[in-house]
């Protein structure tokens, strides 16, 4: 998994309310064409409001904190700057090369000094199952002197059990649909759970986000994303995307 971190500059922070956009996608609308890449930005950088741009093309309008595009925008293959703009102007931004027929994805952080892209290739047409669903998750807390533990467990048996440091993003990972428990601790100041109903087929992006001592919208948290469905038959991805909701 191709990963690319460029960030510039001290971001400007905003009051503002956090919220998680619930949008659902038509499958059909969400694929992408082959001659175009894919491209989901996920706003992880607490108190701050973020627009998404491809040298200079606006790919979003403003998205709070723990909001996202909505699925996959559709950018034409290439060399392509990416950048992230916040009330103070540019605050981050990262070269890419964008292939045809693939999707990526933009999670923007904030390492306490500065906001950061995190961009990965999501390697959805890898993935095949006639029943599973797939997993993956991102660290977006910052300034944590111990990495926490990110298990997932799915009928009191841990699929997933590891340290996380921040701005990690795994790899997708097969999981039996179901009731799933995810849980992050680093054994102090970090101790959050969440049960979640993973569907068969589904493509699941978990979203660990907040910050340490934060209340309300700040506190530590975990949400999701749906990347996209798996075709059992063609044993190929959709990358249609939804949220989940808190």
């Amino acid at each position: 998994m191709k990963t690319y971190r460029i960030s510039f500059g001290k971001f400007f922070s905003v009051a503002i309310f956090s919220a998680l956009l619930f949008i659902s996608c038509n499958k059909n609308d969400d694929d992408i064409n082959v001659n175009s890449a894919g491209l989901m930005a996920v706003n992880l950088a607490p108190g701050t409001t973020v627009s998404f741009a491809s040298s200079g093309n606006s790919i979003s309008p403003g998205l709070p904190f723990n909001s996202y595009t909505g699925g996959y925008v559709p950018l034409f293959p290439g060399s392509k700057s990416i950048e992230a703009y916040t009330s103070n102007g540019l605050a981050a931004n990262s070269n890419v090369n964008f292939e045809s027929g693939k999707y990526y994805s933009l999670f923007l952080v904030d390492t306490g000094s500065a906001l950061q892209q995190v961009i990965v290739e999501d390697n959805l047409d890898s993935l095949s199952t006639t029943s599973q669903s797939f997993v993956r998750y991102i660290n977006a807390i910052p300034g944590t002197t111990t990495p926490p533990s990110v298990t997932i467990a799915v009928n009191g048996s841990n699929v997933v059990n590891e340290s996380a440091m921040f701005a990690t993003v795994s790899d997708f990972k097969a999981i039996d649909a179901g009731a799933v428990t995810v849980t992050v601790s680093n054994g102090s100041d970090i101790n959050v759970s969440r049960t979640i109903t993973f569907e068969s087929l589904k493509v699941y992006t978990l979203l660990i986000s907040g910050v340490v001592g934060g209340t309300e919208d700040d506190a530590i948290q975990i949400k999701y994303i749906v990347n996209g469905t798996v075709d059992a038959t063609a044993g190929r991805t959709s990358g249609n995307a939804v949220t989940g909701s808190n």
